[in-house]
């Protein structure tokens, strides 16, 4: 069980300072207690992916792949919104029709 706790606590936490980007004492101090109470609720649910796993070397390899993959896609990605934005000549498509309905009782506006 305190295995369980220590394995959802170093995932609640991480979360924290990741979602925080902060280190102050008040801030770290905080989302501890936050992480605490967040492991130990869903702790006697059953077992947890411990995050020290991620630094065996079978793993790690992986795990350093699956970062530059999906950086390179968020780069990607970026840089394709970027020029869609900055091109005037290519427009972004709003998602949304609308159409006039003439025909029926019910005529109008469509969406």
């Amino acid at each position: 069980m305190t295995t369980r706790i220590a394995a959802l606590f170093g995932w609640s936490f991480g979360t924290w300072l990741l979602l925080t980007w902060t280190v102050t004492v008040e801030q770290l101090t905080f989302g501890g207690l936050l992480a605490l109470v967040v492991a130990c609720a869903p702790a006697p649910l059953g077992p947890v992916a411990r995050p020290w796993r991620l630094l065996d070397p079978r793993c790690l390899a992986t795990v350093v792949r699956l970062v530059i993959v999906a950086s390179g896609r968020i780069v990607v990605a970026n840089v394709l919104l970027a020029r869609r934005i900055w091109a005037p000549s290519r427009p972004l498509a709003s998602g949304w029709s609308s159409s006039r309905r003439r025909c029926g009782p019910m005529a109008g506006w469509v969406v």
